[in-house]
């Protein structure tokens, strides 16, 4: 059983499907002091005893000043500012118990704090002091200092510097105006990669670490898409005019989350991952008679993370409407972020948030663990779809087929872009490109689902004259309809009917432009409007 979609004729699109077994070619085919976190051996504590914890949440440490927090291994990270505010800024690192609060460890660092990230047995650390940054390789546990490195290319930035992701076999960290490539084994700069009148990088890369893409600039910023491996530049974004560059969230199938900012105002956005330009996408908000990009409106603070599969979008005194979770692909609200006032979102792990509270108050900020809402957990339901539990340790319903492409991608796209956008959208590389298709179309690209012992359900997209004209996706070996396929990626129609769906099903999704015919085997047919 299986889909299949051709571009066809202007006007409409007809899209059809089989019902049972066999294919279908379609037609047309401040001035307090801080209380310093001490060393473990000290005595002395900043944790909270347990008559403070209130309801399900639980006060783990207090008196923090300008405190980050990253959670990861089972652990909670959280670094803090040691001088005095208006003074040079210098953190320290403190690795806590996420149940107790305990301080197991803390470093100094003698800089500021910028990022920090978990990744072949190491916890790496990026710090700036003045216009110096360095690259830390710490123990995960015990903080111990592997190795300090002083970064290429410090200097001038805006505030966005030390940012790191992991891409093509290399740890990548923005600095000021070049590229750093790092091996992850010896810590050691490999290449720097020039990217002149940058002012500070800005880095991420997709779950699997296939697709690199950096924004640079400051007020005159673009986002560009840069090869993993040497870092060369592949396409940029039209110019963003703001404050300051925009700050990248994450990349989820297909799609680039960035926040940007000006003025007193700001936005989140999503932008396709093959035109870096801003796109639709269901979560934003509606702006009638406006021209602007889709986008979720917010103040210049509003920020978007993508955390374990999950987008999280924040915003200091934003109340219930700017802090939620919300679906990587969709943008839209999946529940509210339980946070007080003046509380702001620092970490997530797959059981709790943890967040601080009384951050401008003058006995400085609390920090609080709470427990997760089910609902925000990578998995959890979208707006227009609620699937069915199975037995699966990896299960993904993306909403990605339209009449025009998959995802971000349309018709007419070349192989390589079609490769670049679908490769990120299923986490995993295609096949190669081969000589295949029936009709006009002469080659294809297939994705065999690397979660499911049979490789299916499969995606293969067709070529026309190298064009993307066409694709199709199912289980070409099932003997019978599938109910639920056991795993891996499901990929479903923008209204979220799958392959194995009930013909009520489609109706109701579809309504009237819904159709059904005995002809080849059964088939359903929905005829919609050219995009």
């Amino acid at each position: 059983m299986m889909l299949r979609i051709f571009h066809g004729p202007a006007g409409t699109r007809i899209v059809r499907a089989a019902l049972l077994l066999g294919l279908i070619v379609l037609a047309g085919c401040g001035s307090s002091r801080a209380l310093r976190t001490p060393a473990p051996s000290s005595g002395a504590s900043r944790t909270a005893s347990a008559s403070e914890s209130f309801g399900a949440s639980r006060i783990l440490l207090r008196g923090l000043e300008n405190p980050r927090g990253y959670a990861a291994g089972g652990s909670l990270y959280i670094a803090e500012q040691v001088t005095p505010l208006g003074d040079m800024a210098l953190s320290e690192l403190i690795r806590v118990d996420p149940v107790t609060g305990g301080v197991r460890a803390v470093r100094r660092l003698g800089s500021a704090f910028d990022q920090a990230v978990l990744a072949v047995d190491a916890l790496w650390v990026t710090t700036t002091r003045g216009l110096t940054s360095w690259l830390w390789r710490l123990d995960p546990d015990s903080l111990a200092v592997r190795s300090r490195k002083l970064l290429p290319g410090s200097g001038q930035n805006d505030g966005i510097v030390g940012t790191m992701a992991l891409a093509g076999g290399w740890l990548w960290v923005g600095n000021s105006d070049r590229l750093d490539r790092v091996l992850p084994a010896t810590s050691e700069v490999t290449a720097a990669v020039p990217v002149p009148g940058a002012q500070g990088i800005d880095v991420a890369a997709d779950p699997a670490g296939r697709v690199l893409i950096v924004s640079e600039g400051h007020e005159r910023a673009r986002v560009q898409r840069r090869d993993s491996v040497t870092g060369a530049l592949i396409a940029q974004s039209p110019v963003f005019e703001g404050v300051t560059k925009p700050y990248i969230g994450g990349i989820s199938a297909g799609g680039v989350w960035i926040s940007e900012g000006g003025g007193m105002m700001g936005a989140v956005e999503r932008l396709g991952l093959v035109t870096l330009r801003p796109t639709a996408f269901p979560g934003a908000q509606p702006h009638p008679g406006e021209s602007g990009p889709p986008r979720i409106d917010g103040t210049n603070g509003i920020a978007a993370r993508l955390i374990a599969g999950v987008l999280w979008v924040t915003q200091p005194l934003g109340g219930a409407r700017r802090n939620y979770c919300g679906d990587p692909v969709s943008g839209q609200r999946r529940a509210t972020l339980e946070l007080p006032p003046q509380g702001s979102l620092l970490a997530v792990d797959p059981t709790s948030i943890y967040y601080i509270t009384g951050a401008s108050s003058p006995v400085r900020a609390e920090l609080v663990r709470a427990p997760l809402n089910p609902r925000c957990r990578a998995g959890g339901p979208t707006a227009s779809h609620n699937p069915r539990a199975v037995p699966s340790i990896h299960k993904v319903v993306l909403d990605v087929l339209y009449v025009s492409g998959i995802g971000s991608v349309r018709f007419g796209a070349s192989p390589a872009d079609v490769r670049v956008a679908i490769d990120s959208l299923l986490e995993q590389r295609g096949g190669a490109y081969t000589r295949g298709g029936s009709c006009r179309v002469n080659h294809e690209i297939t994705w065999l689902d690397q979660w499911t012992a049979s490789g299916e359900p499969a995606l293969t997209v067709y070529f026309a004259r190298s064009a993307f004209a066409g694709y199709q996706f199912g289980a070409l070996n099932t003997i019978s309809p599938p109910r639920n396929p056991p795993g891996g990626w499901v990929l479903a129609t923008a209204r979220g009917l799958r392959v194995g769906d009930t013909l009520a099903r489609g109706q109701q999704l579809h309504g009237r432009s819904f159709a059904t015919t005995t002809a080849q085997g059964g088939s359903w047919a929905v005829v919609v409007a050219a995009d």
